[in-house]
């Protein structure tokens, strides 16, 4: 069992990188509306999976278990079934020098003809991509905390939003928030308490499909981490001062003690439903959207392993605070979200609606994070095709001005 559990890890951790890998390859080149529906899928299995638990753990015998685990092989198979239809990464085709997939791939996700212009105007941007990243020969793991382009920043913000993520108070509820609950006065069994928190994660990823494109990744992170601390805090408070000791029983409890449980509960879900909103998904969309194609695998993986890390720290070290403090273990978190609120604003940048290119170029200009959201790219290095693929409304040539800028912030790979 517990080998099989540490192969099913590695298989979670890798896909977790090359997930938003790919996803970062194939958003830039489409709606964002397309892909955002895979935050989505990825709530409902999980919902999925607690009314599997609740639906078996009453089964007599080992059947309780085993028809859990193995259902996950049908979702294996569906994934390695769905391969075989995911497009291949255009940027990816046109590294390996195959022009023709990469302009039915671009095709293909936009849903038009080979012959667009669209088609066109993609593929000049990957190709100009293409040869400035790759000038410098294979990137190094160093490379990606590397002054260049601001690197080390853009990794560091990747890093640390995985880091705050996990450390934020809502896997502490899916993990041991039933002791807690029994303590609120619930006599809901641990798998309701999952079901309920499951169904209330994947309904605030509807929402959140429509507000990190229209409200931004920034105004999203900041708006999210403010809830969440208000939540954190009310729970907190409420639950130390007037929650029953853990094994109370429930004939014993007063009306302070019940209407103390129904607060933090209330709040618990407030937090759990901010989360899926803000949270959940804003760091891994910015994770994917963040790095040039030299090193972006490389510093996805540094910022999912981030992710994995402090999951584990979290699930290691929770239980032994929270049975020495309690629900003050609350205001940890509350804390923490704080910590994360002042690392947004001070730290990282808008970046709704800019292509890997453009995020490049405004690192290169060192805009200020506050300054972000309203910040315009030049684009004067793309070019508008017609349907031969002809070059239409060339783009102005450069100003002194702008030979200047690349003259002191577009630095050349040795």
């Amino acid at each position: 069992m517990d080998s099989s559990r540490f192969v099913a890890g590695l298989g979670v951790g890798a896909l977790s990188g090359m997930f938003n890998n790919s996803v970062s390859c194939l958003t830039q080149l489409h709606p964002p509306s397309r892909s955002s529906g895979a935050f989505v899928q990825w709530r409902s299995r999980l919902f999925l999976s607690y009314l599997i638990d609740l639906a078996t753990h009453a089964v007599k015998g080992s059947a309780s278990w085993r028809v859990p685990v193995g259902l996950q092989v049908v979702w294996g198979v569906v994934l390695i079934g769905g391969m075989f239809f995911l497009p291949e990464s255009p940027r990816h085709l046109l590294g390996t020098n195959r022009e023709a997939e990469a302009k039915k791939a671009i095709a293909e996700l936009n849903g038009c003809d080979e012959n667009d212009p669209l088609v066109y105007d993609a593929m000049e941007e990957l190709q100009v991509a293409l040869r400035d990243e790759n000038e410098g020969g294979k990137a190094t793991w160093l490379e990606c905390f590397s002054s260049r382009n601001m690197l080390w920043k853009r990794t560091g913000n990747g890093i640390m939003l995985q880091f705050i993520q996990q450390l934020n108070g809502q896997n502490f509820y899916y993990y041991y928030g039933d002791t807690f609950f029994e303590s609120a006065g619930t006599e809901l069994s641990p798998y309701v308490i999952q079901v309920i928190l499951g169904g209330v994660s994947f309904i605030g990823t509807f929402p959140a499909l429509y507000l990190i494109e229209t409200w931004g990744r920034r105004r999203s992170l900041l708006l999210g981490a403010a809830m969440e601390a208000t939540c954190a805090l009310i729970a907190g408070l409420v639950g130390h001062y007037t929650l029953a000791p853990h094994g109370t029983p429930i004939d014993q409890l007063t009306s302070r003690n019940k209407a103390g449980g129904d607060a933090l509960i209330a709040f618990a879900v407030l937090h759990v439903l901010s989360f899926s909103v803000f949270w959940g998904p804003v760091p891994w969309v910015y994770l994917g959207e963040s790095f040039p194609l030299r090193v972006r695998s490389k510093s996805i993986a540094l910022g999912s392993a981030s992710n994995w890390f402090w999951n584990f720290m979290l699930s290691y070290f929770a239980p032994r605070i929270a049975n020495d403090i309690g629900p003050l273990i609350l205001l940890i978190f509350f804390g923490m979200l704080i910590f994360g609120y002042v690392y947004v604003y001070l730290f990282v940048p808008e970046t709704k609606g800019l292509s890997l290119e453009e995020v490049d170029e405004m690192y290169q200009a060192k805009v200020k994070p506050w300054n972000s959201a309203g910040w315009k790219p030049r684009e004067r290095h793309l070019h508008h095709h017609d349907s031969k693929g002809n070059v239409i409304d060339p783009p102005t040539p450069p100003s002194e001005a702008e030979k200047k800028f690349d003259a002191e912030h577009v630095e050349k790979v040795a």
